[in-house]
């Protein structure tokens, strides 16, 4: 889990500290929810749909797609496969070290 600093005007800090009092919640778990809100939209709470239009409404809402890395090309997967199992065999390395 990473941890990131945040830094805001300290009239912000009191607000976002009374909101989270007001629904029970650390300003952690809050400022955690609305980020979660802003960029995954198949959150489907109604709160998170209203927090979500609030955000389209003000120009705030994140719009991305999570994308998975290209798959090697065929070629470089083929060379990589030939690479495989050549070179000095670790073991080699170790017992010459020993020596």
């Amino acid at each position: 889990m990473a941890q990131v600093t945040w830094r805001a005007n300290d009239d912000l800090v009191r607000r976002v500290q009374a909101v989270a009092a007001s629904e029970g919640l650390s300003m952690n778990e809050l400022m955690t929810r609305v980020l979660s809100i802003a960029t995954d939209s198949d959150e489907r709470d109604p709160a998170a749909v209203r927090l979500r239009e609030r955000l389209r409404a003000a120009g705030m809402l994140a719009s991305w797609a999570p994308t998975s890395p290209a798959p090697p090309d065929a070629a470089d997967l083929d060379r990589a496969r030939a690479a495989a199992g050549t070179g000095t065999k670790l073991a080699d390395i170790v017992s010459a070290q020993r020596r």
